[in-house]
């Protein structure tokens, strides 16, 4: 009967650590790199790129956990880094609409791989926690309507 016990009580502290267990990720940082070009095949300067964390509450909530933003260069490359912080759920990169490129409205803007205009970008691009603390690297295609 003690044993049983014991046995129990060991299970409930295992299951009390592992719920209280904060996700821990990576200190390295995760990298966020890529080039614009237009169907020219010419560097695009000026776009901008929103790279950005969320603490998933539940399917209604969340909250931010990181916010950085960057434009690209007369090269048409941008670059962002950040450490994600603990608690990220989800981390994703977004072009950015500006008064100089109004993506739908102006502009299209796809993701280029392969050196081919694959997607059609609307929404942001997750990027998946097994490539926290990696380079990762999303070239883009700019297309005036």
């Amino acid at each position: 009967m003690k044993r049983r016990q014991f046995l129990s009580l060991v299970s409930i502290i295992l299951i009390l650590t592992l719920i209280s267990c904060e996700k821990t990720l990576t200190s390295t940082p995760t990298i966020v790199t890529g080039r614009v070009i237009d169907e020219n095949n010419t560097p695009v300067e000026g776009v901008e790129f929103r790279f950005s964390g969320y603490d998933q509450k539940n399917a209604f909530s969340h909250s931010e956990t990181f916010y950085l933003t960057a434009l690209t260069d007369k090269d048409g490359i941008y670059y962002l880094s950040q450490v994600i912080p603990n608690g990220t759920d989800n981390a994703n990169i977004l072009p950015l609409e500006t008064s100089k490129f109004r993506f739908g409205m102006d502009y299209n803007i796809f993701l280029y791989k392969d050196a081919v205009a694959t997607t059609l970008v609307g929404r942001p691009i997750e990027i998946q926690s097994k490539n926290y603390g990696k380079t990762n690297t999303f070239n883009f295609q700019i297309r005036k309507k």
